[in-house]
């Protein structure tokens, strides 16, 4: 319901209409009013005497304040001219008039709450999922630590975030896909190419099986005759290492040596005939590793 505020000033009264019911009639004494103004239509409402008990307006919405002044008495007749009175003594001063209508404190939003940011006494803040409105100038006053009545009660809270609602219910199961589309045409295709020749007849049998050998073994030869004797085994000088020594041509010889561990043995060989041979020298000598 959309309500409205019209004050009528004149020489008769001063009248407060809500809704269309006068509720501030004549008064001998000035009156202190307290409403909220919509910030959306401008709209008055919670209008009341009490200011100091006035509930709170709506988020966002401003709170006004006015004094009414005393109404003006009914204007008397007129009476005849007397005789001029002697000077009357100076009045006395009269009592200061009423304060006049109070401008009121518009609030805007600003935003997240921010230490740096100069707030000015109406400015709303966002923070922690509440807001808050300045109550006073102030900067780097965090509200959640100086809303009224705590720290400096430069803050007023507005409003926080509600609890989380419950779960809602498991929606019904959409209904399935449509029907199955029809099978398509089959296709009309070229004739495809004649395939290979197949391969040529079965595999080539296993071998047969191999003949039998020839005849029986001839009768073995007959025994050869002796040969001559063979010459009578002479011994050889045994060589020793680092030694050098004559032997006969044919004979056996053994050539020994004695090396350190890791050693060899080389030899020199050759044939000496200085003494009627042939002979075979050997020289055997004891090699470094």
């Amino acid at each position: 319901m959309k309500r409205a505020l019209a004050v009528i000033a004149g020489s008769a009264a001063t009248v407060l209409m809500v809704s269309g019911v006068a509720i501030g009639a004549t008064s001998p004494a000035p009156a202190t009013y307290a409403a909220c103004v919509s910030r959306v239509n401008g709209s008055i409402y919670n209008v009341t005497k009490s200011p100091a008990h006035m509930k709170a307006c709506l988020r966002g919405d401003t709170r006004a304040t006015w004094t009414s002044a005393g109404a003006t008495g009914a204007a008397g007749t007129n009476g005849t001219h007397g005789a001029t009175g002697a000077t009357g003594a100076t009045g006395a001063t009269g009592d200061i008039g009423a304060t006049g209508i109070s401008n009121p404190v518009l609030s805007q939003y600003i935003g997240d709450w921010d230490s740096a940011t100069v707030y000015n006494k109406g400015d709303i803040v966002a923070m922690v999922g509440a807001s808050y409105v300045a109550r006073q100038l102030n900067s780097d006053s965090n509200p959640l630590y100086n809303t009224a009545p705590s720290g400096d009660a430069t803050w007023a809270m507005l409003a926080t975030s509600g609890t989380v609602g419950a779960t809602g219910a498991k929606g019904a199961t959409g209904p399935s896909g449509g029907p199955s589309g029809p099978t398509g045409a089959t296709g009309a295709g070229p004739t495809g190419v004649t395939g290979a020749t197949g391969p040529s007849g079965g595999v080539t049998g296993p071998a047969g099986p191999t003949g039998a050998s020839g005849g029986p073994t001839g009768p073995g030869g007959a025994t050869g005759s002796a040969g001559p004797t063979g010459p009578t085994y002479v011994p050889s000088p045994v060589l020793t290492a680092n030694s050098t020594s004559t032997i006969t041509a044919g004979a056996l010889t053994t050539v020994t040596a004695t090396c350190a561990a890791g050693k060899v043995v080389s030899g020199a060989f050759s044939v000496d005939n200085s003494l009627g041979g042939p002979y075979l020298t050997v020289t055997a000598s004891k090699a470094s590793s």
